[in-house]
């Protein structure tokens, strides 16, 4: 995976020729990966992309820490047990991310880093607000979209109702059909879609969107509020779930061999 724009790509590269320094990421404000260096894959760089996003948001709110007035996060480093991996703010709304191995000069990286956004803040920030140009929609998930799951949720931890088990049968309400979506997010969007052609439980629903449960319960406790969706019974209530009583006995048989 390469850059779009070919500035980037060559900063970029310059990163990873430290001494044991691996790959190279410049990231959007908004979680999306915006170029790579040589070698990364694509679908590793979204992963990074969407995990690091939220390490930054972490890393900022412990200003206060720091301070009593708080301050300027500037850069966050990860130790494990054979690497590193370093973030750094980098241009207008963008940032660097470069991993490396455990044998890597840990100065003259974050030093290189630091360097390359200080002399070269302008192309950073303009590729990185390529992305959210008007009119410009970023990729679909499924096709590489990365949204962060705290702004999926507009920063909620919890839904507005604690009633939806993850065997709970989801599907349209009769009104869904005339009620706007003109409030509704992208993947408040996607669940309808979905449920548009069958009743799915909130377990399915996780899988097919490759969202975790907690934000899909969020989302479908806005839906039920907003009137698009309603529950029905748990899926193992559903008569063509339950085994026939042949089929019980034999498994029964079996236990009993173990």
């Amino acid at each position: 995976m390469t850059a779009s724009r070919p500035q980037v790509a060559w900063i970029l590269e310059e990163l990873t020729t430290i001494g044991n320094a691996r790959h190279a990421l410049l990231l959007s404000a908004d979680g999306l990966t915006v170029a790579a260096s040589e070698g990364c894959p694509r679908d590793l760089a979204d992963r990074v992309a969407a995990s690091v996003s939220g390490l930054q948001s972490l890393s900022r709110a412990g200003g206060e820490f720091v301070t009593d007035e708080g301050t300027i996060w500037q850069q966050t480093m990860v130790q494990y047990r054979d690497g590193f991996l370093f973030l750094i703010a980098a241009g207008d709304g963008a940032h660097l991310v470069v991993s490396a191995g455990r044998d890597v000069k840990i100065e003259a990286l974050s030093y290189k880093m630091a360097d390359i956004v200080k002399r070269l803040p302008e192309a950073l920030a303009v590729a990185a607000r390529e992305h959210s140009q008007p009119g410009m929609r970023a990729p679909r998930r499924g096709s590489d979209r990365l949204v962060r799951t705290f702004v999926v949720t507009g920063g909620r931890r919890l839904p507005s109702r604690n009633t939806f088990d993850h065997i709970l049968l989801i599907s349209l309400s009769p009104s869904a059909v005339h009620l706007s979506r003109g409030d509704l997010n992208h993947e408040h969007n996607a669940i309808l879609d979905i449920l548009a052609h069958s009743a799915q439980s909130v377990a399915e629903l996780s899988a097919l969107l490759r969202l975790p449960l907690s934000v899909i319960r969020i989302l479908l406790a806005d839906l039920m509020d907003s009137g698009h969706i309603t529950t029905g019974r748990s899926i193992l209530d559903a008569p063509e779930n339950v085994p026939d009583r042949e089929t019980m006995e034999a498994v029964l048989a079996g236990l009993r061999r173990l």
